[in-house]
């Protein structure tokens, strides 16, 4: 028979308090909750347990300055296996608007996308496809080789400084771009990577080569690399950013003597509370994208889960539960995008053509704990604090 036990019950509703003329916020991706006066649950307490979370799942597939471009290189090969740089269009980026994607969806974007740097059209250069029956992405060179073709050479590091989106990667991925959020990961390209090697253009280029696209029927003894294909078909396309949500709280992991840990492989987590998949809660076949329906996670969907057995804290009864702190992490090891960005002022140099606008985020989430009393006997012998 289950010992007597307490309900902490919370809600990311919670982190946003006080009033319209002194309002008190905290992001939705990391909040810290005390109540005024007292503590949260107040006596004996041995255990704490999650049993219960409610989730709004809807961070978009695609989100702005996580996944939000794809670049790539252009050279030319003539009829000679030659390689040149075409200086028009050398390097493109292109970004890819926030938002939720079916896999029809996203090849539609990139099909009519316009590079941001050069105004050029990228269906120039590659076609994009969606296969409803192996849900998988592909791409191809829209041209045929005759007497000279090209290459089309995919940009897949965040270090790079191109266009308007210089930025270097956080502390932790410098040396492991494979775990940093990608473009062509989410789209099913990462495997692609993975099993690559870098190499050297034939013509004497010092500019090395990452996997890529060359026109079809371009003679093999012209390929840049044994990294370059004709036809590029992804993995399974899921249209969700992350597999996952991990929930970590340090303050309910606090007196555990065995730490909780993930095998991320460039930021190591540590008080885990939860980890929620991005997925119904049963094991059901895959929806037909062509019947109108979507993949879980490419569109805002509730998720709830029950946890049989629950996640088991160790708590001393020495001490009551005084605050309560709660962060969202990607599967990458990065937190939740929040999403929100209010936009109030228009800038002065151009006050007619740029609006002002508000993002105001995701939905709350719920979250149910069990707090436990010891036996009778503990609780007998517990004198409290002793010197």
């Amino acid at each position: 028979m289950d010992k007597g036990n307490a309900n902490i019950v919370s809600s990311s509703f919670d982190r946003i308090s006080g009033s319209a003329l002194s309002p008190s916020t905290q992001p939705l991706n990391n909040f810290r909750i005390i109540n005024e006066g007292g503590n949260l649950v107040q006596g004996q307490i041995n255990r704490i347990s999650l049993t219960e979370v409610s989730m709004l799942y809807d961070t978009p597939t695609i989100v702005d300055y996580r996944n939000n471009q794809i670049v790539f290189r252009i050279h030319n090969i003539n009829a000679s296996g030659q390689w040149d740089v075409d200086a028009s269009s050398y390097q493109l980026g292109y970004l890819i608007n926030e938002g939720f994607y079916s896999g029809d969806e996203l090849t539609t974007f990139l099909n009519g996308s316009v590079s941001w740097n050069g105004s050029v059209p990228m269906s120039n250069f590659l076609t994009w496809d969606f296969d409803p029956v192996s849900t998988t992405i592909s791409v191809e060179a829209n041209t045929t080789w005759d007497t000279s073709g090209y290459a089309v050479e995919f940009l897949a590091d965040y270090n790079i400084q191109i266009g308007n989106l210089n930025r270097n990667l956080p502390t932790g991925f410098v040396t492991d771009t494979m775990s940093y959020p990608n473009a062509f990961w989410t789209i099913g390209f990462r495997n692609l990577w993975s099993r690559s090697t870098v190499a050297w253009p034939v013509a004497g280029q010092t500019t090395q080569l990452q996997p890529g696209i060359v026109s079809t029927n371009t003679p093999v003894a012209y390929f840049p690399s044994p990294n370059y294909y004709t036809l590029i078909f992804g993995s399974t396309y899921t249209g969700r950013y992350t597999d996952f949500v991990d929930i970590i709280s340090t303050s309910l992991c606090q007196n555990q003597f065995v730490r909780d840990s993930t095998t991320a492989q460039a930021i190591h987590k540590r008080d885990v509370i939860a980890r929620i998949y991005v997925c119904n809660d049963a094991s059901i076949s895959a929806p037909d994208p062509s019947s109108g329906t979507f993949f879980d996670g490419s569109r805002p969907f509730n998720i709830h889960r029950q946890f049989n057995p629950p996640k088991v804290m160790k708590w001393t009864v020495e001490r009551s539960v005084d605050a309560l702190d709660l962060s969202l992490f990607d599967m990458y090891g990065l937190p939740m995008p929040d999403r929100s960005y209010f936009e109030s002022l228009l800038p002065p140099e151009s006050p007619f053509n740029i609006n002002p606008f508000a993002k105001c985020g995701g939905g709350d989430y719920a979250i149910t704990l069990h707090v436990h009393e010891p036996g009778a006997e503990e609780q007998n012998a517990n004198v409290g604090y002793r010197m």
